[in-house]
């Protein structure tokens, strides 16, 4: 017999989100759905998933380990570019970074703040993406973790649970989650549309206005798994909820969710050489009156390489390269690049 597990779970922030303030919304009833644990061993059954979520025309949040894409195949690579290619469907977030769990914790602070820019990197170069999302693997959290989420300037929200010790300052939300599996060790076996209908009675999920159902494609192995899936999506959108991402519904509450307009494109770009292994970017602050700056994309040959919070950047490369800069805002719009500015040899 399937369970379901209804779990109270809180996202900590300097702003927190709680389930009173979500209430409070009386008409805001969102939800998401949680799929964990892609790479390039599994995105075949991630695959006969997402075309679900096409076909009923809900969302999905695809957790991915960023440094998997550096292994993938070509077919996988194009998987995951079909995932970012349709926004209205789906968003990838980080979900842990680094091999083993006693790679992970026998790490000191230095090392996974390698493996974290590491995957950051591989997203940004391969597939111009930047991860905004953090939400920990089962053993991806230790003060490390922390301490790197917390400084980095770029990663806005987590999602996280109480039940660790660890707990994050970055932005989060406080939701009600589902699991669709059981918990501990999962059996993927537990898959069942009965067990939804009666776990959501039993804990009263109707009084919440933002749901996360977590799940791994991985428990949905037959035809009858996946039709289940297919019916608790038509059961959430017959109770009047609407999908959405995580990211989505935290600008729809801070206000940023109505810009529509991309920032200003950077002028100004002035690339100097410092040295043979260094080259100094600098360039005039882009302007966005709806949501803000939040920070620059670095083109170099035409590839994102990094971001940068202010309007200035330096790169560690001999030769001569053509740089250009993109201005992203709140609402994660992006400028059109500057002009290119080329460094001397």
């Amino acid at each position: 017999m399937m369970l379901i597990i209804f779990s109270a779970t809180t996202c900590f922030s300097n702003s927190l989100v709680t389930n009173d303030t979500l209430n409070s919304k009386e008409e805001l009833k969102y939800v998401v759905f949680k799929l964990d644990d892609l790479q390039e061993r599994n995105w075949r059954q991630f695959k006969s998933i997402t075309d679900i979520i096409i076909e009923k025309d809900v969302t999905a949040d695809i957790g991915i380990f960023p440094l998997s894409v550096h292994l993938g195949d070509m077919e996988y690579m194009a998987y995951v570019q079909s995932l970012i290619d349709d926004p209205k469907h789906f968003q990838l977030f980080m979900h842990g970074y680094t091999g083993t769990p006693k790679e992970f914790f026998d790490s000191d602070y230095d090392t996974q703040l390698e493996h974290f820019y590491l995957a950051r990197t591989a997203m940004l170069m391969k597939y111009d993406y930047i991860m905004r999302v953090y939400s920990y693997h089962h053993y991806g959290v230790n003060e490390h973790t922390i301490k790197i989420i917390n400084e980095d300037p770029f990663m806005r929200w987590v999602v996280w649970k109480t039940d660790y010790n660890y707990l994050p300052e970055k932005q989060g939300l406080a939701t009600m989650d589902i699991r669709m599996e059981g918990v501990g060790k999962p059996d993927y076996g537990n898959v069942s549309f009965k067990s939804y209908l009666a776990n959501w009675e039993k804990y009263d999920a109707d009084s919440h206005s933002y749901i996360v159902l977590n799940g791994h494609p991985a428990a949905y192995t037959t035809d009858s798994k996946k039709n289940d899936l297919k019916k608790i999506a038509d059961d959430l959108l017959k109770k009047g909820f609407t999908f959405t991402h995580l990211t989505d519904y935290r600008l729809m509450l801070e206000g940023h969710s109505t810009d529509k307009t991309a920032p200003s494109i950077p002028q100004g770009l002035e690339v100097s050489r410092k040295d043979d292994l260094h080259v100094t970017l600098n360039w005039n602050t882009s302007k966005d009156a709806e949501s803000g700056i939040d920070c620059y994309k670095i083109y170099r040959d035409g590839v994102c390489i990094n971001l940068s919070a202010t309007p200035s950047y330096t790169d560690k490369i001999a030769g001569a390269h053509n740089y250009q800069i993109a201005a992203v805002n709140k609402n994660d719009l992006v400028s059109e690049k500057s002009l290119i500015c080329k460094t001397s040899l």
